[in-house]
């Protein structure tokens, strides 16, 4: 009996890895993840503004009179060269992706918040005023993007796409300038958007059928703008509607933001 044992254990012992390794050959592979559908998510990066600037002039020749002989002759700047900033920057994106064997396209839109501020200042001794001062700033409030986006499956959980499509920023103007023995002219606080196009590039794991994490970087070119300032002279006499008109011509130049952030999405169906 203590033999039958013995040699029953033997045989259990030799059949089970080959019974187990009978099983997993017959158990159906796990399903990759797929990339298929509408998806929700959030973002947090870093953003750099480039050569972005602004140019005066005053709005009519009363103004241009009243703020003095040097602008007239075109010795005080009203441009003094381009600025950078940057800032962290996070928000939100949606899409859809369509998988087509081993490639995947798909549309996104996305917005983020921003907190970028350029600056740069002039100045100028023009005698016999006084010395002349300027300061520019330009911050980036916020900015977002449609795009197209297109790649080939690296691994089935891995994704590398190109993508590129329409970008646009959100940014407030101030503008300050005068002498100091005269009269201050100011401008500030007037917003604009600025569109343009972006191209970019990015990794996209899934992490699973429901989640995926992704690295991103991303190009804008974004174009000028004009505005309209209401200038404030003090002790010129200058009134609001008044002639002089007290406005600034005011331009913002064209201008660059660069962008790398990391992304997470959840697909809902």
């Amino acid at each position: 009996m203590t033999k039958f044992f013995i040699g029953a254990a033997l045989v259990a012992l030799i059949g089970a890895p080959a019974l187990a390794a009978d099983i997993a050959a017959k158990a159906p592979p796990t399903p990759a993840p797929g990339w298929d559908g509408l998806y929700i998510g959030g973002n947090v990066g870093w953003l750099g503004i480039e050569g972005v600037g602004l140019s005066g002039t005053p709005a009519d020749s009363a103004t241009l009179a009243l703020l003095g002989p040097c602008f007239a002759a075109g010795g005080c700047p009203t441009r003094f060269g381009s600025a950078n900033a940057n800032s962290v920057t996070g928000g939100g994106q949606f899409g859809f992706n369509w998988q087509i064997r081993n490639w995947v396209v798909g549309l996104e839109a996305d917005v983020q918040g921003a907190s970028a501020t350029a600056s740069s200042s002039a100045n100028v001794h023009v005698a016999p005023l006084a010395p002349y001062s300027a300061v520019q700033s330009i911050k980036e409030n916020e900015f977002g993007t449609i795009r197209g986006r297109a790649g080939m499956l690296v691994t089935p959980t891995l994704w590398a796409y190109v993508t590129g499509g329409f970008a646009w920023a959100q940014t407030q103007e101030s503008m300050t300038f005068g002498f100091s023995s005269l009269s201050e002219t100011a401008a500030s606080g007037a917003g604009s958007t600025a569109v343009g196009g972006t191209v970019g590039a990015g990794l996209e794991w899934a992490l699973g059928n429901k989640w995926s994490v992704a690295g991103e970087y991303l190009y804008a070119r974004l174009g000028a703008t004009s505005l309209v300032f209401q200038t404030a002279p003090l002790g010129a006499g200058c009134t609001p509607g008044g002639t002089p008109s007290c406005q600034l011509n005011v331009s913002q130049s064209s201008f660059s933001d660069n962008v790398v952030r990391l992304k997470i999405n959840y697909k809902i169906f």
